[in-house]
């Protein structure tokens, strides 16, 4: 939430909020929140991530892979369907926020990897629907020591950068 309030003081424009993904109607309370708010829109971040500790598919939990493919994946579908007809009114951008792990996971990373690459084909597919009235762009900012990446690599994660120093740079 600091995070929030501190890119709203400085783009009192932007609408920034947290919204569990998972939850259709936490999504369509936001985004029809969010539109009416702003009158329109030009620019959605797509950013979320889930994942679990690495290790082999067959002895994850079921649960928790469901977990990470509804918030990675339909939880972006949600967010997608939600804003899609007012980006494409205003050709706006969608930025993609993902991981070259995702196409080339470490191993014990498949449910991550997967969410992650489903969610980039439905980008290349609504792009093809529609090419003049959507643009998307995504940002592969390489490994930055995330709470995620901590999860994934423990101390490991000491030798990147934090996202405060990925950005200044």
């Amino acid at each position: 939430d600091e995070a929030i309030h501190e890119l709203q003081a400085q783009y009192p424009n932007a609408d920034a909020q947290t919204c569990d993904v998972r939850s259709r109607l936490a999504v369509e309370k936001w985004s029809q929140t969010a539109l009416e708010r702003m009158q329109g829109l030009d620019l959605l971040i797509l950013n979320s991530g889930a994942t679990l500790k690495p290790q082999r598919f067959d002895r994850a939990s079921l649960l928790e892979i469901e977990d990470i493919l509804n918030t990675n994946y339909a939880g972006m579908v949600r967010v997608l369907h939600s804003f899609l007809p007012t980006l494409r009114s205003s050709s706006g951008v969608i930025a993609h926020i993902t991981l070259p792990a995702s196409g080339f996971p470490p191993a014990g990373l498949v449910p991550y990897a997967l969410s992650k690459q489903g969610a980039g084909l439905l980008l290349d597919l609504l792009e093809a629907e529609s090419p003049k009235s959507l643009t998307r762009v995504n940002v592969f900012p390489g490994v930055v020591d995330t709470a995620l990446t901590r999860s994934i690599m423990g101390k490991k994660a000491d030798v990147y950068p934090s996202a405060e120093k990925w950005v200044e740079r």
